[in-house]
């Protein structure tokens, strides 16, 4: 952690030169034990915030010009926040117009900053789209005074994934940065935004985590996820229809329910019926981690792991061959 903001700092003076009020905002990764791929059909969640993240640190200017330079890319962009892009171009700056845009939506900046962003682990997996969304939105509210809470910076930056950068996915990612607590399992509905945050009981020590990275870079916003949300969608739909219930516009497999899968899940497509078998066991596999963390049974907490990796695998055909290797080699360890 103190790597990367010592970076961002030297790269800040480095570039923009010294002086000025420096402020910081650190935004940690997150890893998803229990809940993977159901956030964006309201299901629910767990997750842990991580000790590394991402580091801005910025100092206000009296316009609102931002000059930002990424440690990471080695490249500035500078622009008027009463002037940014309408829509993604495909470079790292669009996270921060997705922050602008969802900010410009109630708020107003009449104030920029001046800033280097570094992250501390390679990009993508972990979050690290939403984190580094969240350390901008923290950052331009700093630097205009605003007040804005955790659920809401959120749902700001679900926002600025879905609408500006044309991301289909939930609010986990962001919720857990934003939520995270010092050894506790985060559990959260993503349905209701109802959170806790879950501590093992007195006596069982927290677990070290492992964390491998496959050594494979690939933004979600060049995969094909947004087919798979959707085909969970139109699983979803289906379900409802099938149950003569009103579909809404964007159907969610947690609008649906499990009784209704069970009624009518072989009438889905062979596809559908995947994406939904994931979605119910998932969530139940997060109910029943978030009793066995809070009873500090680790070990049961761990099988659970391992079904989840396999159900996002098979039903829901998430990853690669160098996730799924990793994933035979750490199962069988």
């Amino acid at each position: 952690m103190k790597s990367n903001i010592l970076l961002a700092n030297s790269e800040l003076h480095r570039v923009f030169g010294n002086g000025g009020d420096l402020k910081l905002a650190f935004s940690p990764l997150r890893i998803c034990p229990l809940g993977a791929h159901v956030d964006h059909q309201l299901g629910r969640v767990s997750g842990f915030a991580l000790n590394e993240g991402v580091a801005l640190v910025f100092r206000k200017r009296d316009d609102n010009r931002v000059l930002l330079w990424s440690a990471d890319f080695k490249e500035q962009v500078e622009c008027s926040l009463l002037a940014i892009p309408e829509s993604k171009s495909g470079h790292w700056s669009d996270y921060f117009y997705g922050a602008v845009a969802a900010l410009l939506q109630d708020y107003k900046l009449p104030f920029g900053f001046e800033g280097s962003v570094a992250g501390s682990l390679p990009s993508g997996g972990l979050g690290s789209s939403a984190a580094v969304g969240v350390a901008y939105l923290l950052a331009l509210e700093s630097a205009n005074n605003l007040s804005i809470s955790p659920p809401e910076n959120a749902r700001l930056n679900m926002y600025a994934e879905n609408i500006f950068l044309g991301l289909d996915n939930g609010i986990l990612d962001q919720s857990m940065t934003l939520l995270g607590e010092e050894g506790a399992l985060i559990s959260l509905d993503c349905k209701t935004e109802r959170s806790e945050a879950i501590r093992l009981p007195v006596g069982v020590k927290n677990p070290k985590l492992v964390v491998a990275y496959s050594g494979v870079k690939q933004a979600l916003t060049n995969t094909n996820f947004n087919d798979r949300v959707q085909q969970c969608r139109s699983a979803a739909a289906h379900l409802l229809e099938f149950d003569g219930q009103s579909v809404p516009a964007r159907a969610s497999l947690g609008d649906a329910g499990d009784t209704l899968f069970e009624s009518y899940g072989e009438r889905l497509s062979a596809v559908e019926r995947k994406r939904a078998s994931h979605f119910f066991s998932e969530c139940a596999r997060v109910d029943s981690g978030v009793e066995l963390w809070r009873a500090g049974e680790l070990q049961g907490f761990g099988e659970l792991m391992r079904e989840s990796a396999r159900s996002s695998i098979v039903h829901f055909e998430s990853g690669c061959p160098e996730l799924e290797f990793l994933v035979d080699i750490l199962n069988s360890t």
